[in-house]
């Protein structure tokens, strides 16, 4: 069959296929990166390029934001369901896993993160001569241009991820950092908060409310699903402009900034923060670790998160405490799925995404109200203890590749 890697860009410069320049326009057309026979080898085959792209103002893809009270720039990716190939050349479809190795040049204020640690972060006036190299061996010469002095960022490699978990995020943000234990874990994890410069004196009272919603997570989960914290760190980054609620990239979670509060942080909103908190780590081990084959399982996904944040809530006295409604705001969501679900609209919870772009039309109330209840009445009947073990079987099956609803159910 036709071999293609998926890519949109204003202008791709150059392209090598194993080490041998082709045309570009003879391999180039309709964001596909085409392979015809003969250019591949058999085994493994390395394709290089360079390009140019401009950031994007949709909140999808590479999106970047300029904060009007101090110019400060903010950049993000948004790439769920099908936009990683709008800012990086990639197979942009869930089920081919890949490692990712990054490394950014940026102006020197700014801080830049991905899914993985720091190898090294370095700016050019700290380590001239092997800066200058690196530019020189990429051929950034001239895209750092008029940014003065600039910051060198290497990532180290990640485990086997999907391309829309993959995550480039670089600004002059305000960063707070803490740590927490990690069963199963060696050393503590580095958890860090960011949020622009312009919003720090409103969000700095949530952050501890935050941090301690992904102690007991962590903890939390880690017992129930038999399987500890899979990746090197935890980041939570507020970003403006955001489309969404939240994003679970792996080690790297994006939140609207609405979430951060303008006033006295109230029980409503600390409910929503917590509840986004605990949904989004989840999806760090189910849908993550364990990722769904192709879009039609998406509600099980998002349906499985958004449950078990409640379930989470409820079994920890301190977090039940101070959001005492959150059982009303799970049935508010199973309300809302009623509503959808009497309307001509309707659909299954399980419905086909006969393509990619298909994926953005399951997330509704339907996906998460109805099939958070359908995920609590599924405890419910088979009982928490059996849930957990089938957890546990399910993560030690399919870790770091992909499933879809039959393995769940089978280990169940």
């Amino acid at each position: 069959g036709e071999v293609f890697i998926d890519f949109q860009c204003k202008i791709i410069k150059t392209l090598a296929i194993n080490g041998k320049a082709v045309e570009v326009k003879n391999h180039f057309l309709n964001q596909r990166i085409n392979f015809n026979s003969g250019v591949l080898q058999e085994g493994e085959n390395t394709i290089e390029l360079t390009f140019l792209n401009n950031y994007r103002k949709t909140g999808t893809g590479l999106h970047k934001f300029v904060d009007p009270a101090d110019d400060g720039e903010y950049l993000y990716t948004q790439f769920e369901p099908f936009d990683a190939h709008r800012a990086i050349p990639c197979f942009d479809q869930p089920d081919i896993k890949a490692t990712m190795t990054l490394a950014l040049v940026a102006p020197e204020e700014h801080v830049s993160l991905s899914n993985s640690h720091e190898d090294a972060d370095f700016t050019n006036t700290e380590k001239p001569e092997e800066s200058s190299q690196f530019i020189e061996e990429n051929g950034f010469r001239q895209a750092i241009q008029g940014i003065g002095n600039y910051r060198i960022t290497k990532f180290s490699k990640t485990p086997k991820i999907s391309a829309y978990l993959f995550a480039i995020i670089s600004g002059p943000y305000d960063v707070v950092e803490k740590q927490g234990n990690a069963p199963g874990k060696d050393e503590p994890l580095r958890m860090r908060f960011l949020c622009r410069k312009s919003l720090v004196e409103y969000i700095s009272q949530a952050y501890d409310h935050m941090h301690e919603a992904v102690i007991t997570g962590i903890e939390w989960y880690t017992e129930f699903f038999g399987t500890p914290f899979p990746w090197s760190k935890y980041d939570q980054i507020f970003c403006p402009e955001f489309r969404f609620g939240a994003m679970e990239n792996v080690g790297a979670v994006t939140f609207s900034e609405a979430y951060i509060p303008t006033g006295k942080l109230g029980t409503l909103h600390l409910t929503r923060l917590t509840n986004t908190t605990l949904h989004e780590l989840c999806h760090q081990w189910f849908g993550n670790l364990a990722t769904m084959t192709w879009w039609d399982d998406l509600w099980l996904n998002e349906a499985f998160a958004t449950y078990m944040a409640y379930h989470c809530t409820s079994e920890n006295e301190n977090l039940a405490k101070k959001t005492p409604g959150f059982w009303v705001a799970l049935n508010m969501r199973k309300q809302a799925a009623l509503n959808s679900d009497s309307l001509s609209t309707t659909h299954p919870i399980v419905k086909d995404a006969v393509t990619t772009d298909s994926a953005d039309d399951m997330v509704n109330a339907i996906t998460y109200g109805k099939g958070s209840s359908f995920i609590k009445q599924l405890i419910h009947m088979i009982g928490r203890e059996a849930m957990s073990k089938g957890c546990t079987k399910y993560f030690k099956n399919h870790a770091y590749s992909n499933t879809n609803i039959d393995d769940f159910l089978d280990a169940l």
